[in-house]
């Protein structure tokens, strides 16, 4: 771990969440290799975010807890942030048999367990970083199953390449919401063995780069290895679940007219002692 002056608790934080949950980790994403990581903390003002760079192997921590995002509200930001980050190094670096080999010999560029969608790559470490307790992870708070739910309510769940995409369609990053409760229903309904198994058929089959354009080369047989359906199937089988679940969901409360002209700039909104304040951002 590589941290600036003054940041040796947030370095130790990191450390230890990373060495807590490092098992749970390779687990939950199929890899049975030893890997190592480099971490970095930054502080690079009033910006949220981390990275991972499985090529690397290397994940950037920026110290700012984004406690004001509806998103990321109530928690422990360095544990969320640095079991995301985890969750994608041990999935994307996962590679075995005749891949290892490849990938030993040239580095993870060619990693073969990236030619995936990004509602796979993110939906998978939107759902790990929900499994650390039942109060934290985006999973756990009211906004994205909310989302899923208008969504299944109203007929528009969205379909495979929709999912994959990040669109001007309502919600912004459409894979983090869509992937992680894809992974949660996969987990409720087939375990997260079989979740585990899936990431590790997928991370041997050296001609995995071919899912890219033809999923059904390698992608699709890591599935149904895994869950006993193809992922179009399993894509499926999530809508009904999502769908039945919702018949009867509607929004709790009464909706607020705000009598604004532009409300695009309204970001989100703040509950304090009772009332809920609009935030709104001025270009």
């Amino acid at each position: 771990v590589f941290y600036p002056d003054g940041y040796l608790y947030q370095a130790e934080e990191v450390m230890r969440y990373a060495a807590n949950h490092y098992k749970d980790i390779k687990d939950i994403t199929g890899n049975d290799s030893d890997f190592k990581v480099r971490f970095a903390i930054q502080d690079p003002g009033e910006i949220p975010n981390g990275n991972a760079d499985y090529v690397n192997m290397k994940i950037n921590i920026f110290t700012n807890d984004p406690s004001s995002l509806e998103d990321f509200s109530n928690d422990n930001w360095l544990r969320i942030l640095s079991v995301h980050e985890l969750t994608h190094i041990s999935q994307l670096s996962n590679t075995t048999g005749f891949s290892k080999v490849l990938t030993t010999l040239v580095g993870n560029i060619i990693s073969l367990s990236d030619a995936i969608p990004m509602w796979i790559v993110e939906g998978i470490t939107v759902f790990n970083e929900s499994s650390l307790t039942p109060y934290e992870g985006r999973m756990n708070y009211g906004y994205y199953p909310a989302i899923v739910s208008a969504k299944a309510a109203a007929g528009k769940l969205p379909n495979l390449a929709q999912a994959h995409y990040w669109s001007d369609d309502y919600p912004g990053g459409q894979y983090y919401v869509y992937g992680g409760s894809f992974f949660r229903f996969l987990s409720e309904k087939y375990g997260d063995e079989s979740i585990g198994e899936f990431f590790r058929k997928n991370g041997k089959k050296f001609w995995g780069k071919t899912s890219i354009v033809f999923p059904f080369t390698a992608l699709d047989i890591s599935a149904k290895q895994a869950f006993g359906k193809t992922l179009p199937k399993l894509f499926k089988e999530w809508q009904r679940y999502e769908t039945e679940k919702a018949v009867d969901w509607h929004l709790a409360g009464n909706e607020l007219d705000i009598h604004q002209k532009d409300s695009s700039s309204i970001t989100r909104t703040h509950l304090y002692n009772g009332k809920i304040y609009f935030v709104r951002t001025i270009a």
